[in-house]
């Protein structure tokens, strides 16, 4: 079994610098509280195979310049002047519109697929003990 005390951690290394759960973490992909979490096979899916479905307020695009540069982030700010992206590291860039030659939406989530794999199967269960906690649980587990 997993234990979420241990997967704590782990969501701290691996998820938070994306996802929001229970108040902790960014908000650059979904926020996790309120997500299906209950659901393993949901889960497992989701983690594995992110691109599978992908909410339209998180699919990310490709912005091509007019240098040639590739951009790719989800949009969190445009204006009439220029278009702002954040990529998977949440890192901000901000593109002159008069700059943007194309921009593409992408079919490939922000969520890198091989995201577990340098994950035990024992890390792996830990983690999801812990995604897959009520919050109560898992603030007592990470004390």
């Amino acid at each position: 079994p997993g234990r979420a005390r241990t997967g704590h951690p782990l969501y701290t290394e691996h998820c938070a610098k994306c996802h929001k759960l229970f108040g902790e973490g960014e908000e650059i992909g979904p926020d996790l509280t309120t997500a299906n979490r209950k659901d393993q096979a949901y889960m497992l899916v989701s983690t594995v195979d992110p691109s599978s479905f992908i909410r339209v307020e998180y699919l990310s695009v490709q912005i091509v310049t007019e240098d040639g540069r590739i951009l790719s982030g989800l949009v969190t700010d445009e204006t009439p002047g220029n278009v702002t992206l954040v990529n998977s590291k949440a890192e901000e860039t901000t593109v002159a519109r008069s700059n943007i030659d194309e921009i593409v939406p992408s079919e490939i989530s922000q969520m890198p697929e091989d995201l577990l794999t340098p994950l035990t199967p024992q890390q792996l269960r830990d983690l999801m003990a812990f995604l897959r906690s009520d919050p109560p649980a898992a603030s007592e587990n990470t004390k």
